[in-house]
């Protein structure tokens, strides 16, 4: 018999959804999410919260009323801050791809020269 561990940080840096209990202590950084910013390794944060998409682009979302491809490794805020039907949805449907929040000035980025 064979058994197979894998940490949560392994599974966050495959695109899985994991439980609140696996969390990044702390939080995260908006520099964090921009670190995965392709349809293939995909994290967006919208509000304060860090959702891990890989998977859902590649299985569940159909592509209307948005394209989520081109939020990738950004902050989606805005742009699901409208009163859409069809966003809240769309969010609804991303509830178990979060992953934590946003650490406390978490939205600061620090440019390196």
């Amino acid at each position: 018999m064979r058994i197979l561990l894998a940490s949560a940080a392994a599974l966050v840096l495959l695109g899985a959804p994991v439980c609140a209990s696996a969390q990044r202590a702390g939080g995260y950084t908006l520099a964090d999410v921009q670190r995965h910013a392709t349809p293939d390794n995909c994290w967006m944060l919208i509000g304060e919260d860090v959702y891990v998409l890989t998977d859902y682009l590649a299985e569940e979302h159909t592509g209307e009323p948005e394209n989520l491809d081109e939020w990738c490794g950004k902050d989606a805020t805005e742009r699901f801050a409208r009163p859409d039907r069809a966003l809240r949805r769309t969010l609804d449907a991303m509830r178990d791809f979060r992953i934590g929040q946003l650490r406390p000035g978490g939205r600061e980025v620090t440019l390196q020269y």
